[in-house]
């Protein structure tokens, strides 16, 4: 599972709000059979032996600047980060086994 995502967060509209001026809120979703409106890409499938997964957001120099945040099958593998708006941030999701172990990234 490789989901490298690149974008702008910012208060262009349209999105989300955020009750942290200066931060957009971010959903990043892998489970589920339907995608929200404005979807980067259609819904899915989770692999096999897949029980959580982690989302972390870092500036254009790597510095993280947001999360890890954790989703499980609990939460159809969804977080939701408020990002620094800014551009150049990548989003880099993780995904474990159930012994903890990183199995896709």
């Amino acid at each position: 599972m490789v989901v490298p995502l690149l974008t702008s967060c910012g208060g262009s509209g349209g999105g989300g709000s955020s009750s942290i001026p200066g931060y957009t809120p971010v959903t990043i979703s892998l489970g589920g059979s339907s995608v929200a409106g404005g979807a980067l890409a259609a819904a899915g499938t989770i692999p096999a032996g897949v029980v959580s997964m982690t989302v972390t957001a870092q500036d254009a120099a790597g510095a993280t600047i947001a999360g890890p945040a954790t989703g499980n099958a609990a939460n159809n593998f969804t977080v939701t980060l408020n990002v620094p708006n800014g551009s150049g941030i990548t989003f880099t999701v993780s995904a474990f086994d159930g012994v903890n172990t990183k199995t896709y990234q």
